[in-house]
Parts: structure tokens; sequence; C-alpha cells
């Protein structure tokens, strides 16, 4: 079982999870549910065509974890842009 979104606090609704994910600019491009893996897939883009999927043992669970992996995707592309700022400027500015 797939327990990384289980620190998501349950009180967010299905609802409540797209805004998130549409307020961090990606958008929900399909819910599926795979036989095969017998798993919820759930697979969101944002505007330059990145493309994340996530699974989960119901369609919640997976929404869960794709806003986790947008969150953390998010946050390493800002602290990497943080670093790379601090090299723009000269110590003398």
């Amino acid at each position: 079982m797939d327990i990384t979104a289980h620190s998501l606090v349950y009180s967010h609704s299905l609802r409540d999870l797209y805004m998130r994910i549409g307020d961090a600019g990606w958008s929900v491009k399909k819910i599926k549910f795979d036989k095969k893996e017998d798993r919820y897939v759930a697979s969101a883009k944002n505007d330059h065509g990145e493309e994340i999927e996530k699974t989960g043992p119901d369609e919640a669970m997976a929404v869960r974890n794709l806003v986790l992996a947008i969150e953390r995707k998010n946050n390493m592309r800002t602290a990497a842009m943080e670093r790379v700022g601090m090299w723009k400027s000269h110590s003398a500015d």
C-alpha cells in the first residue's frame, strides 16, 4: 500500500485537492482505474508540458499522492532557482 499521502489531513475533500493542484499551476489530466495494477492512477499536466502520474488504492488517495508530488516538485524548483539567483550578483554589490 502506498502511504505517501497519509500525512495530508483527511478532511480535504477532492474539490479542495483539485483547487490545490490548480493553484500550483497544474491541471488534472485524467483519473482511471488500472485493472492490471489493481489501483487508481491520477495524472496531471502543467503549462510547460510536464506530467506527473501517481497511484493509490482509491481515487482520493491517488489525487492526494498527486498533490504531494506536485508540491514537492514546485518546492524543488523554487529552491533551485534561489540557489542560482545567489550567483547572479557579485559579493561587492
